[in-house]
């Protein structure tokens, strides 16, 4: 079992437990060196185990029943980023059936302009996340703008709607995605193992820390996830998603 890889899972599931995050702005730079395909798979494969076992720990610190009232919240950008994962899926042909299911919801909450804003917020967290850049990491600092949530109630909420993104994203590269698994099977034990583990030690974390305390932490993750993407693994970061891009024309062909 790779340390590193299981390392890089302990710090995203940290993450998980303690912010709600699913760390793919975090995760996708230290895979450098597989294969694009292989990384994005990898990626998705290891924030639902993480994003699943996050939950379950933080339910014990926020419980069900306070979660059971902001389900208005979580339909609405859940709705936008399940939207937003398929438009980004490459799916060219449905983009004008997409476009009018985000624009039909929209308007149907227009007498909560907030659930407005969380559809908007939603589809723009799934066409990121389809696109393996992080998209969990916009969504607890929507819940708490849009919403005025506290970070510990987000965090619980924003674990919720990426737990169908991931899912999304998985099944749309099915096959692609069992036999990367198998292939890098190691890596992804090493990384869910690890993320596992990290979770729980973030839950227990959830429970010492003060909300203002984690809300400092989030904005400077945000930043540090900004610079990690876009300044220190720049050629890494955008050569994925170019490669990206050619293997999905390709596959289309």
């Amino acid at each position: 079992m790779s340390a590193s890889r299981f390392l890089a899972g302990v710090l995203n599931g940290l993450m998980g437990g303690m912010l709600g995050l699913g760390g793919a702005a975090l995760r996708v730079p230290r895979l450098a060196g597989v294969r694009p395909l292989d990384a994005i798979v990898l990626c998705h494969a290891d924030g639902l185990v993480m994003v699943a076992a996050a939950w379950m720990f933080r339910a014990k610190i926020v419980p069900l029943a306070v979660l059971a009232t902001h389900l208005d919240v979580v339909a609405s950008l859940l709705a936008g980023s399940l939207a937003g994962a398929w438009l980004a899926a490459g799916k060219t042909r449905a983009w004008p059936a997409v476009m009018v299911l985000l624009a039909g919801l929209s308007l149907a909450s227009l007498d909560r302009p907030d659930l407005a804003w969380g559809v908007l917020a939603g589809a723009g967290a799934g066409l990121v996340m389809a696109y393996s850049i992080g998209g969990g990491l916009l969504l607890v600092p929507a819940m708490v703008v849009l919403y005025g949530l506290d970070i510990k109630v987000a965090g619980s909420l924003a674990l919720m709607v990426s737990l169908p993104m991931l899912l999304v994203g998985l099944l749309r590269v099915r096959a692609e995605t069992l036999a990367v698994l198998h292939r890098e099977q190691r890596q992804f034990a090493a990384l869910a193992c690890g993320a596992v583990l990290g979770a729980a030690l973030g839950t227990l974390l959830l429970g010492l820390l003060p909300s203002r305390f984690l809300m400092t932490l989030l904005e400077a993750l945000l930043v540090y996830a900004a610079i990690l993407n876009f300044v220190i693994f720049p050629q890494n970061f955008y050569k994925l998603q170019a490669d990206r891009g050619e293997q999905d024309r390709t596959g289309s062909n």
